[in-house]
């Protein structure tokens, strides 16, 4: 029943969005003239994405049990199967953890936190800094505020153990401290790899979205374009979205960025609804026969 909800929200989705939108927008659409070569490169940096994701939740397991790449594409699959249905995408967390053999699904949930960890705070600090040029605030105290947050989080997320001791000391979690045991056995060194995995993985799907705007037929240069993208996917983290809501607050918040530097809303839309369906809507669907497989 679940894999027949899924399927259906995302076939919903493709069709509302895309199919229909593309023929209320046709007058306004100027693809690009080197749209066959674009349409490669966006194909490409998709398989890309999933390929980074899979080698991230290896690395970030391997201390606790080998998985093959078949049982990581497993996960990552599984996993935005159940993201499109939770509140921003925390069933990633779950469905990845389902595909675990030996490991408790518990642990296995936080660790994969740990990973979006990571790449919740690459997307705040790159973020933050973009949303001061984007607005063009040029205040030195601003600017060391930002600093200092920046700093900050990086250190929280290096001194995870610390954290995690310190919480150990309530009483009504100390019987949790075995499952949170697994989250401080990550070195320095590999939680750095694991936040620069992250940064590269940021970097592949901004651009992903960047050529999908030239795609569409939108003049915007790579400066602009990325200090728009990279404001953009901070504000994305702090909104909430569920199910239907999730490709408005997408859609709505592109227009507003993406909007300061050109007026084509539908090309702006497409671009849009075209990398959730890349990244999130088709993997999620390919999600739902490892999800039934691992439930028969």
């Amino acid at each position: 029943m679940l894999s027949v909800g899924i399927f259906s929200y995302v076939l919903y989705e493709s069709y509302s969005k895309v199919i229909l939108g593309q023929t209320t927008f046709q007058s306004q659409l100027n693809l690009s003239e080197n749209f066959y070569s674009l349409g490669c490169c966006i194909l490409f940096l998709g398989i890309l994405n999933i390929l980074i994701e899979a080698f991230k939740w290896r690395y970030l397991m391997k201390p606790f049990e080998k998985i093959t790449w078949f049982t990581a594409f497993a996960s990552v699959f599984t996993g935005l199967s159940f993201a499109v249905i939770t509140p921003n995408r925390i069933g990633d967390l779950a469905g990845k953890a389902m595909q675990l053999k030996s490991t408790p699904k518990s642990k296995g949930f936080l660790i994969a936190l740990i990973g979006h960890s990571a790449q919740f705070i690459v997307i705040s600090i790159i973020g933050v800094f973009a949303l001061t040029r984007f607005y063009s605030i040029n205040n030195s105290l601003i600017e060391f505020g930002l600093i200092v947050f920046s700093i900050a989080l990086f250190v929280s997320y290096l001194k995870l153990p610390n954290l995690i001791d310190w919480l150990a000391h309530f009483k009504w979690l100390m019987n949790a401290k075995n499952t949170f045991d697994g989250m401080t056995v990550f070195t320095f060194n590999q939680k750095v790899n694991v936040l620069f995995l992250s940064f590269i993985k940021y970097l592949v799907f901004v651009s992903q979205f960047y050529l999908l705007l030239i795609f569409y037929g939108i003049e915007i240069s790579i400066d602009n374009g990325m200090t728009a993208l990279f404001a953009m996917y901070l504000v994305q983290l702090f909104v909430p979205s569920f199910l239907l809501l999730e490709l408005g607050v997408r859609g709505a918040t592109a227009v507003y960025f993406i909007g300061n530097y050109s007026s084509m809303i539908s090309s702006t839309l497409l671009a849009s609804y075209s990398l959730w369906i890349l990244n999130i809507g088709l993997p999620a669907i390919i999600g739902l026969y490892f999800f039934n497989n691992k439930t028969a």
